[in-house]
């Protein structure tokens, strides 16, 4: 019990630190945004420590709850129809492997000024890329993730989340093996963004872009490969315009798309160094071998806590240090975790000392 109170004071010691460094206004720390504690250690599966900075179970009932009720509590056929989904929408089917290790069938499309997308999972989270495909073949999902962009929106709440399960609004899902996480706060983990209390809205949320890195397509036909420039020239049109725009995301797409993200055909390229960090052998090794393939996808929506510079991870990187190696709690998804795990390149990068 001693060692675990001090594991748990550490932890939140450094998320404290983590804030300052971040000079972020407001920061989230293990309590919830209304200011109680919603963690309970036993509800986290086996390994009670893995989302303890972030929240194994942040958020409460009555939080989604009122979420869903101020979004409308739209059914899921409701809510597609109002989006222009019938059917002809750009469909992608591909395995998650960065964070949840689950079979996924993402739809897409701009409906007016709005852009829409949903995601039904097939499978166990943890599952192998194998398992993940076999299960899309099996049959239709009852889990659907989803979420919008509607300029029309407050400023900073233009992108909202949504989470069905047979075709009703649910308050959470589980995402992986530790049970079911809150919505909107398991979506907020990567996508970015708070919850406010006081307006029941996301602020501050982002579409990501579809990498390589992140996810395996079902096939790789010149026909997908177009299907995900479209879907990525989406998320880029859902964050060029906003005031605050997380500049990292349309970083990674103007480098992953030479030609331009919005040009027809344009030839996708993998594992693109973003110019910032293209200076220097160091820089670059750092970027493509823990970066890009562990930090970037979830990074590059955080407004607090970017690492689209070597200079705002240099910032950081005490604290990502002891969040990665020593407290491991970082990567904050569990298949993630295990992802870095196994990446002895990427962890001897993270975990080497930080001088002075």
């Amino acid at each position: 019990m001693r060692a675990l109170f001090w594991k748990v004071l550490f932890a939140c010691m450094t998320a404290c630190l983590w804030c300052v460094l971040s000079a972020v206004t407001g920061c989230d720390t293990p309590e919830s945004s209304s200011g109680t504690t919603d963690i309970a250690e036993d509800s986290c599966g086996t390994d009670g420590m893995t989302y303890l900075v972030y929240g194994c179970r942040r958020g409460s009932e009555a939080q989604a709850e009122a979420y869903n009720k101020a979004n409308g509590n739209p059914s899921f056929e409701e809510w597609k129809a109002e989006r222009c989904f019938d059917g002809e929408e750009d469909v992608l089917q591909y395995f998650n492997a960065a964070d949840l290790a689950l079979g996924r069938e993402l739809h897409a499309t701009r409906c007016g000024t709005t852009i829409a997308a949903y995601v039904s999972n097939f499978g166990v989270p943890g599952q192998t890329a194998d398992d993940g495909v076999h299960a899309i073949d099996a049959g239709q999902s009852k889990v659907a993730v989803a979420m919008d962009y509607q300029p029309t929106r407050p400023a900073g709440e233009e992108v909202q989340f949504f989470v069905f399960f047979d075709g009703q609004p649910a308050t959470g899902l589980a995402f992986d093996r530790e049970g079911q996480k809150h919505s909107p706060f398991a979506c907020t983990i990567c996508h970015g963004g708070r919850y406010d209390d006081s307006t029941h809205q996301v602020k501050d949320a982002f579409f990501l872009p579809l990498l390589s890195e992140s996810l395996e397509l079902r096939s790789l036909k010149v026909k997908d490969e177009e299907i995900r420039r479209r879907m990525n020239a989406l998320v880029y049109d859902a964050t060029a315009p906003r005031e605050r725009r997380a500049q990292g995301i349309l970083d990674v797409l103007d480098a992953a798309y030479p030609d331009g993200v919005h040009s027809l055909a344009a030839e996708y390229k993998p594992r693109a160094v973003l110019g910032a960090w293209d200076s220097n052998d160091a820089d670059r090794q750092l970027y493509s071998t823990l970066i890009r393939p562990h930090c970037s996808m979830c990074h590059a929506a955080q407004l607090t806590s970017p690492f689209d510079t070597p200079g705002q991870y240099d910032e950081r990187r005490a604290v990502a240090r002891q969040l990665v190696c020593d407290l491991e709690l970082m990567p904050q998804s569990l298949e993630g975790r295990k992802r870095l795990n196994d990446d002895h390149a990427a962890m001897n990068l993270a975990c080497e000392e930080v001088g002075p």
